[in-house]
């Protein structure tokens, strides 16, 4: 597979993993917040 290729998916694979995180704790803070309130 080319390097750039490579490259470029790598970063795509991130970019999803990181939003999926970042959803994940906003969605625990959301229902954290709900739990509190």
């Amino acid at each position: 597979m080319e390097y750039w290729t490579l490259a470029r998916f790598n970063f795509l694979a991130k970019e999803k993993w990181y939003r999926k995180v970042a959803r994940s704790i906003v969605t625990i803070l959301d229902s954290d917040k709900a739990f509190i309130g």
